[in-house]
């Protein structure tokens, strides 16, 4: 028996079922690529109905039948869409293909966001001579945990040949956790080449798990070694990195 499919005004539903929205963390990443919020929605809409009139995608999910049809000859304008008069001259609109009307899109806020990487790393490097300048320090001071944290990550990401880390036992809240920091920047690391060594002290495997934990990291590639303590003094931050990017 063949399975029918009635499409309504907020989406495809198998019939006796509920209409088939996109996830809620979806329904609005073609906003990213410039597109407004009703045109992603009516454009998503059309992509499952072609030759549609813009009273078939009114509905909830996109608003009445004269808003609908702005939002169409938008598409039509920016070539995501294509309109055509049928039989009484009622237009009847098609999607364009997603990979070739978005792929430009895609390309052209790829780019964009490599240029504010730059930018970024332009002013980090004058943010930091404009503190040591004004500091009259030669380093860079960082106060709060946020801030040390951010840091952190951010020399373990620009890295290109290896990272290497101590990791001492302290009581005190640490900025971030080895296994925060395994899983937000360790594992990229690793898939781009770059060599994760570290010194751990002895005291770590007594706590429940963090054996395992560590035997893990090693058979996923990184250079780990133990030792009875580490020359790190009790004011210093319980994680320390050097970074090599040359």
């Amino acid at each position: 028996m063949r399975r029918r499919t009635a499409l309504s005004a907020d989406g495809p539903r198998p019939s006796g079922g509920v209409p088939v929205a996109p996830d809620a963390a979806e329904a609005s990443l073609l906003t990213f690529l410039g597109l407004e919020p009703l045109e992603d929605a009516v454009y998503r809409l059309l992509v499952d109905r072609p030759d549609s009139e813009p009273a078939a995608l009114a509905g909830e999910s996109t608003g009445p039948v004269e808003e609908v049809a702005r939002a169409l000859d938008v598409l039509v304008e920016r070539g995501l869409a294509s309109a055509q008069p049928v039989g009484d001259a009622v237009l009847h609109y098609r999607a364009s293909s997603p990979v070739l009307a978005l792929g430009p899109l895609l390309e052209s806020r790829r780019a964009a966001l490599h240029r504010v990487e730059s930018l970024v790393t332009t002013l980090a490097e004058r943010h930091r001579s404009a503190q040591a300048h004004a500091s009259g320090a030669p380093i860079e001071v960082l106060s709060g945990a946020a801030a040390i944290r951010r840091r952190l990550l951010l020399m373990q990401d620009q890295a290109t040949i290896e990272v290497c880390s101590m990791i001492p036992l302290r009581d005190y809240h640490a900025v971030i956790t080895f296994e925060d920091n395994h899983d937000e920047i360790e594992d990229v690391l690793m898939r781009r080449g770059v060599a994760i060594r570290g010194v751990v002290e002895r005291s770590w495997l007594e706590r429940p798990g963090v054996a395992a934990t560590i035997a893990t990291y090693a058979a996923q590639g990184q250079f780990i070694s133990v030792v009875d303590k580490l020359p790190i003094s009790p004011r210093t931050v319980s994680s320390t990195a050097s970074v090599a990017d040359s």
